[in-house]
């Protein structure tokens, strides 16, 4: 039946081409599916390095904030998150203190 599918010149030929044609084509599904999961791998690495900066500097900036707070109410001033925010010098302190850039 398969000759009589493919005519008699060249048929085993063609039953070759196309078992191959699905090799390759299944080959390339399984290289696809691992470079995705490569791509994954990666991209996970690189947000756990990216949060990890992150906290690092958020706790820098706590830790001067804290040390101010604890600086002020020392030397007895009354201390206000909402006018502390607003205090120009004491966001500028805390972002020199911490390493935070001036674009930032």
């Amino acid at each position: 039946s398969a000759v009589a599918a493919f005519g008699k010149k060249g048929w085993l030929r063609h039953a070759l081409k196309v078992g191959r044609r699905n090799t390759l084509s299944q080959l390339d599904s399984e290289i696809t599916d691992q470079l995705d999961m490569l791509l994954k791998c990666y991209n996970l690495a690189r947000d756990a390095h990216i949060i990890d900066r992150l906290q690092a500097r958020e706790y820098a900036v706590e830790a001067e904030v804290e040390r101010q707070v604890a600086e002020r109410k020392g030397l007895g001033e009354a201390v206000d998150a909402e006018a502390l925010e607003k205090d120009c010098e004491f966001v500028r302190g805390i972002a020199v203190a911490s390493g935070v850039s001036d674009a930032e």
